[in-house]
């Protein structure tokens, strides 16, 4: 946060909280992007104070049930639980090539399969995170480890594999040989800071936990990609959570 500098705490008494929110951007409200800062701005809602004077029945009517939510939040009420997840920094998983390889296509198809399976045992310890980490090693045993940290929290392979397969292109990889990758997620949040009206990620995250669920019933081997069966990935899998 920028509003306690330099180290973003400020502390809040529970009398305060209407009159500390209300001058505040409506951007500051956790959930409002781009997509709904251009909404709110057609109505004319600048400020936090501008949502909670607003007729609730308003915002249902133009976001859906979400609308109620943002009119709580702007009146500092948040029913959520918050589960405190801190002992836990990363979830990872690695792949270490049978034969060192400079196919980034294969690759881009391991890389996949890992996002899928950090996607996984995120949802099944109902974690979410903000910070994407992908790890390479080349032939020379150089590593290197490049990170991206989100402005929302993610658990879907879908959002994992884009961020890495990124980060991945973006690198110099002619004339070299991949011969470990590995992909980490860190920056746990508690609760669901996924955006509000992110209905893509929402609709991403029940595909996940349906994938899970069949492969938990009926092993991992059960459902996959038909990308990741076009060729066979021989490697080492290294899971690790710290």
């Amino acid at each position: 946060s920028d509003l306690g500098k330099p180290d973003g705490f400020v502390i809040v008494n529970e009398d305060e909280v209407l009159d500390f929110l209300r001058p505040l951007d409506a951007r500051k409200i956790w959930g409002v992007g781009k997509a709904t800062w251009k909404k709110l701005e057609k109505l004319n809602l600048k400020t936090i104070g501008d949502i909670a004077d607003f007729p609730v029945e308003t915002l249902e009517r133009m976001f859906g049930k979400t609308g109620r939510h943002l009119h709580n939040l702007s009146m500092g009420k948040d029913n959520r639980t918050v589960y405190p997840i801190s002992d836990r920094k990363q979830v990872s998983n690695e792949h270490t090539f049978g034969t060192d390889t400079d196919d980034m296509e294969e690759v881009e198809r391991v890389l996949l399969a890992l996002s899928d399976k950090v996607a996984g045992r995120l949802l099944k310890k109902g974690y979410k995170g903000r910070t994407v980490t992908l790890k390479l090693r080349d032939e020379t045993f150089k590593t290197v480890t490049r990170a991206r940290t989100l402005e929302h929290t993610i658990m879907s392979g879908e959002e994992i594999f884009r961020e890495t397969r990124n980060m991945l292109r973006a690198e110099d990889n002619s004339g070299r040989k991949i011969r470990l990758i590995g992909v980490s997620v860190s920056g746990f949040e508690s609760g669901d800071q996924t955006s509000i009206f992110d209905n893509d990620t929402k609709r991403q995250n029940k595909v996940e936990e349906v994938l899970a669920n069949i492969r938990d019933r009926f092993g991992k081997d059960a459902i996959t990609r038909a990308s990741l069966v076009k060729k066979s990935i021989k490697t080492t899998d290294n899971n690790t959570d710290e």
